[in-house]
């Protein structure tokens, strides 16, 4: 049934996967293989189910090729590309290739100013999604009520309906976003 309780652990099962902080990514350079096996440990927790990958070999191949990646030292990976790893990840999911490319082209140029910057970018980053967690359950309670009262006027009306229309409402919500974020990266970037 499609109540606080309900919703309430869904949120709670989605914002309980770890985030990876900076200082939980080990400072020293590794291969591709510990890479992959490393973020996908890590990781783990976003993955819808246990078949999904985080990152494969050739997903890196085709993101260093892209030029989202510093390249590789001795064919080792550094810090700062792990970091750029998991935020490929994050980003993935909404935006195309060449558009993380327009955004991480400002953040190599932040590089070469201060060596830090990109974790520090990272860490804020961190903070605005678990900001993001707390604003989703508050939006989520809200819109959930709003359903509520708008899907008894339909004839026949069932849980599995308001369970559709809150989908609906999400998807339509980060659609929008989505469409923003795009907008600013041809805009700004």
């Amino acid at each position: 049934m499609l109540n606080k309780e309900n919703l309430d652990d869904l949120i709670r099962e989605i914002s309980s996967a770890a985030q990876l902080r900076t200082i939980d990514i080990p400072d020293i350079d590794l291969y591709m293989d510990q890479v992959t096996t490393y973020i996908d440990n890590k990781l783990g927790g976003f993955k819808r189910n246990d078949k999904d990958k985080i990152l494969t070999k050739a997903m890196i191949n085709n993101y260093a090729k892209a030029g989202l990646l510093i390249p590789p030292q001795n064919k080792k990976y550094s810090k700062d590309n792990m970091i750029l790893l998991i935020l490929i990840y994050k980003l993935k999911q909404m935006l195309s290739i060449n558009d993380i490319g327009e955004l991480f082209s400002h953040l190599f140029e932040g590089l070469k100013q201060d060596d830090k910057f990109l974790e520090k970018v990272y860490d804020t980053f961190l903070e605005i999604e678990k900001d993001r967690y707390t604003s989703l359950e508050e939006y989520a309670f809200h819109e959930m009520e709003s359903i509520k009262n708008l899907s008894s006027r339909i004839e026949g009306e069932s849980e599995q309906l308001q369970w559709f229309l809150l989908i609906m409402l999400l998807l339509t919500r980060a659609e929008t976003e989505r469409r923003l974020a795009e907008k600013i990266i041809d805009t700004y970037f």
